[in-house]
């Protein structure tokens, strides 16, 4: 196992280089972002019509609802909660308060094992496991992370890396106790690392000691599957997104999993996001992805989905290329409808 780097064009590097300095200004308000109240207590409710975009997302200023129009027309019958959630979120996710779905084999080799409002997902390998994202505290590892893989048929024991999409408490919080029973690496960015070392030590949700930095385009390979990192910083300073194949039914395909999804509070940071969106977009494309995956089920409709897996019917997650362009494309439109709501290009 080892994690090397794919350096990209020098178009590619240029983008990352211009991201990376915008989010390392802005290192030190990672620890802040996450301590707003959630705006909402439920799931959001699909938005399908123009009348439903303006109940449910609160647009009122004639541009940001030309934007949120044209999202719902992309959007179509496959993301109607995805317009809910990005046209309207100023932050924070739903505590939901559902029941968490039960440990899921989604692909051949990636397995969801979470709760119903924070999403882990563990890639196998015939070397070991790479999980992504660790649950909130060591208890939720244990009962979603190490008890589901147990379920699963899987050893937490054989998880090798812990891949961190950012500095909040609900992707690290049970990275240690992991860490703990596998000796497992945990990967973060550079930015996220010297986050955490300037928060309070928390005793329900630890934090892990510095481990292996990750960089834009650094790829960590096991077992013959490989993880591409991608630097897409606005949610937090340190935000990864991350691009790795699956397979269905021996089908290899390419999944796309977003890191960082709550909208920033500060305008820089949006402005931020928004270059992140576009710097993922030209990832996303080089590996022509046809598969989402979320790390939160507000975002995608994450849990409904998870319950057809194995239903009969096509996997819900293999969503096909033109559907998974129109999902970035609503976050795109959706992120610069908010914007405009607030004025943020006068900025």
């Amino acid at each position: 196992m080892k994690a090397d780097t794919n350096p990209g064009s020098g178009r590619r590097r240029l983008i990352a280089a211009s991201i990376a300095g915008l989010a390392l200004s802005v290192a030190g308000l990672a620890a802040a972002a996450h301590g707003q109240a959630d705006e909402v207590r439920r799931l959001p409710k699909p938005v399908r019509t123009y009348a439903e975009l303006k109940r449910e997302t609160r647009l009122t200023k004639p541009a940001a609802i030309a934007l949120g129009e044209m999202a719902v027309d992309v959007a179509g019958k496959q993301w109607p909660t995805t317009v809910s959630f990005r046209c309207y979120a100023s932050g924070g996710h739903v505590v939901s308060g559902e029941a968490a779905p039960a440990p899921t084999k989604v692909f051949d080799n990636v397995y969801f094992v979470g709760s119903a409002d924070v999403s882990s997902w563990a890639i196998d390998t015939p070397e070991g496991i790479i999980l992504i994202d660790a649950q909130t505290t060591e208890e939720d590892a244990q009962r979603y992370v190490i008890d589901g893989l147990r379920k699963l048929g899987l050893d937490s024991t054989r998880i090798k890396y812990i891949l961190i999409t950012h500095e909040h408490f609900d992707h690290y919080g049970g990275a240690s106790l992991i860490k703990r029973l596998s000796g497992a690496r945990i990967a973060m960015s550079e930015p996220a690392w010297a986050a955490l070392e300037k928060m309070p030590a928390s005793t329900k949700s630890p934090i892990p000691a510095r481990d292996m930095v990750i960089n834009d385009g650094d790829v960590v390979t096991l077992g013959g599957e490989r993880v591409t990192s991608v630097f897409t910083p606005g949610h937090t300073p340190g935000t990864f997104s991350f691009i790795f194949p699956v397979t269905a039914k021996g089908v290899v395909h390419n999944a796309a999993l977003w890191g960082g999804n709550g909208f920033p509070q500060k305008v820089k940071d949006r402005k931020i996001f928004l270059q992140a969106i576009d710097h993922f977009a030209e990832a996303t494309s080089r590996e022509n992805v046809d598969v989402e995956l979320a790390i939160h089920g507000d975002t995608d409709n994450l849990n409904a989905r998870l319950a057809r897996v194995g239903k009969g019917g096509p996997n819900p997650f293999l969503v096909g290329r033109d559907a998974y362009l129109r999902y970035e494309e609503v976050y795109r439109l959706c992120s610069r409808a908010r914007m405009e709501e607030r004025g943020d290009f006068g900025s």
